[in-house]
Order: C-alpha cells, then structure tokens, then sequence
C-alpha cells in the first residue's frame, strides 16, 4: 500500500526553549530514542516517532521538563494491516516535505531528522498528544491521540518499529522495552 509521510518535531509543554525553536533560533536535538508506533482511534493513521529531550544552545545539559518527538506520519495505514509490513520509518534516507526533502541520518535504529521544521503545542495537562504533522505549503495537520494507556503502546510499538526497521526484534526483546519509556512516559 502506498503511503505519504511527513516529518516534524513537537515540544510538549511551552516554555523558553520552545519559543526560542518558535523563533527559528538556532536549536539541537539529541538523546534519541527508538522509534515506536500510535495509531489514532478510527485506526486510519499511524504515527513512528522517536523521543527525545530537546538541548538548547551550544548542547549543553538538557530539559527535563519538554519531551520533542521527531515524527513520521503514514497516512492510509489500516490498523489490521500496520504491523505486517510496517515501515516505520522510510527505507528511502529522504523524505518530501511539501516542496522540500528532508535527509535522514541514521544509526542502527535511530533516525535523525535535522531539517525537520519544528511544530509547537502547548499541551498544559497532558491528556492527549497532539501531533502536528508539517504539510509544506498546506500549513500544519494535527491528530489527537489519547494518553491513556501510553506506557503500554509504547513498549509494544517500540518493539513493532524496531522489528519493521531492523528487520530483527529488539535485543533482550521484553527488558528492552523497559529502556526508553522514560522519555515518553515522564510528562
């Protein structure tokens, strides 16, 4: 099946940070995690994204208190055919962006995104993630994806994306899940 994906990256939460990458400043991401999988309640769209904590200025120290997700939406995907053959992220290290491309730079199972033009939410109470999905010229379509039960849909699909990137399943599989919910999981 054929399918388009856009590239961002969210903050949540709205603080200095956020308005400097708001203001086009200057911004570094680092500390990515694996990519993992949510799907939004009509099961139409599926969403891999990696987790990480945004890192301001000359990458010293970072935020705890903002969570940038570097996303990749596939837009078409049923929910009974996204684990057989997912692609969670592009095979091709390029992706278009509206009029642009956006290059990948990888490492094993991490995928790093540079050119991707930030989206910011301010979430105030973390109830739902909002996804703002970069569409070029369009401007900016956002899904909503609950928060309930996260913890649980991101072990799994951490696990359902590694396998689709790697081709492998995570090493030590089960205790490797445990790893990156930090990020995602401490907002």
């Amino acid at each position: 099946m054929r399918t388009e994906a856009a590239i961002c990256l969210i903050v949540l939460g709205f603080g200095a940070g956020a308005r400097a990458m708001a203001a086009g400043r200057p911004h570094f991401v680092s500390e990515i995690g694996h990519w993992m999988v949510l799907r939004d309640g009509r099961g139409r769209h599926e969403v891999c994204y990696a987790a990480t904590y945004p890192v301001w200025g000359p990458m010293k120290g970072r935020s705890g208190r903002r969570l940038v997700l570097i996303v990749a939406e596939h837009r078409g995907h049923a929910a009974e055919t996204a684990i057989d053959g997912l692609a969670a992220a592009p095979a091709d290290p390029a992706v278009r962006i509206g009029p642009r491309r956006v290059r990948f730079r990888t490492r094993g199972a991490i995928a790093f995104a540079p050119a991707a033009r930030p989206v910011i939410h301010d979430l105030k109470a973390y109830k739902r993630v909002y996804l703002g999905v970069d569409t070029g010229r369009h401007g900016v379509a956002t899904t909503a994806f609950s928060l309930d039960g996260f913890t649980k849909a991101h072990a799994l699909s951490r696990k359902i994306c590694a396998i689709a990137w790697t081709g492998r399943p995570l090493r030590g599989d089960a205790d490797s899940t445990e790893t990156g919910q930090h990020h995602a999981s401490t907002n």
